[in-house]
């Protein structure tokens, strides 16, 4: 499972994943992402910290990728 490649562009969060089908999850607290956490659909605000992570249909995550 490929990481979640991001980048802050004007503030904003913008991420993608190479493999079609993925979901991108992400916190901004601290914590690692799990199924519970909020869905990437599109550039969110950057307030210091996000960790984003890619999960697959059955939910199994990929490696946690992160932006300080």
């Amino acid at each position: 499972m490929p990481k979640v490649g991001a980048i802050v562009i004007d503030g904003m969060v913008h991420a993608n994943v190479e493999n079609p089908g993925l979901t991108i999850r992400y916190t901004e607290d601290g914590s690692d992402p799990d199924v519970n956490s909020k869905v990437y659909e599109g550039p969110i605000p950057f307030k210091g910290q996000v960790k984003l992570r890619a999960f697959s249909i059955s939910e199994n995550g990929g490696g946690i990728s992160g932006i300080k």
